[in-house]
């Protein structure tokens, strides 16, 4: 939906805008600027979600801000110099590999934390699977819930594309097959089942991108996964509306 792509923004305009060589921050900078842009982009999704009543058009309007977003990176590459591009485009292929010892301690202590948030949210986010009529009646703040779920997925999504680069696929494809094959909508088994099949999938993703002799970007394997899985979701979506 678009949110990896405002981390990316955030990340090229350190990189690509010549902001990271006088950047007193150094990585602090680049995490900042990675969950701003995510955090914008999130921001911009809610103002429209609120006027569009289907869920496929939310994911093609998503789609559109991916677009535009690419197409201001591409501006900045115009304006970069030969070795800030060539850094970008690796780190935009996505890895698992050079990570330092300090990123790795940030990254997992990041991810830990926000994923305890993850499970405080379990009884409102099952209460909205029924219905925000029953979700208020059963005493959940619907606004306060929301902008928890959304800035807690903006700063993760922001901080693992930082880090790892913007792997896609993984963190829409794994729920949309965990669905799939449980048939279950209790998101106290949903969030512990995404964290281990995420997880596997990303392993087994970065396993192959080293049997190859990382000729192969990890987004090309993600995707091969991934993408039908989306095409599939917004297929039976659409059904369901029509």
């Amino acid at each position: 939906m678009g949110i990896t792509s405002g981390a990316s923004l955030g990340v090229a305009f350190v990189i690509l805008g010549g902001l990271q060589a006088t950047s007193l921050l150094g990585n602090l900078g680049i995490i900042s600027a990675g969950i701003i842009g995510a955090m914008l982009v999130l921001l911009l999704l809610l103002s429209v979600s609120a006027f569009v009543s289907n869920p496929v058009t939310l994911l093609v309007l998503g789609l559109m801000f991916s677009y535009f977003i690419s197409a201001i990176v591409n501006v900045l590459f115009l304006w970069a110099n030969l070795d800030d591009t060539r850094q970008y485009v690796l780190w935009s292929l996505g890895s698992f590999d050079g990570i330092s010892g300090q990123g790795i301690l940030i990254l997992v202590s990041s991810v830990l934390l926000l994923t305890l948030f993850s499970v405080l949210l379990i009884k409102p986010l099952n209460a909205l699977v029924l219905g925000t009529e029953y979700a208020a009646s059963s005493g959940v703040n619907i606004k306060k819930t929301r902008w928890l779920v959304i800035s807690v997925t903006g700063i993760l999504a922001a901080v693992v594309t930082v880090y790892c680069g913007p792997v896609s696929f993984i963190g829409v494809a794994v729920p949309q097959m965990i669905r799939l094959i449980t048939k279950t909508k209790n998101h106290a088994f949903q969030i512990p089942a995404v964290l281990i099949l995420g997880s596997l999938l990303g392993l087994l993703s970065d396993l192959i991108v080293r049997i190859s002799g990382n000729s192969l970007p990890l987004n090309t394997v993600t995707a091969l996964v991934g993408a039908p899985v989306i095409i599939y979701t917004i297929i039976r979506l659409n059904k369901r509306v029509a």
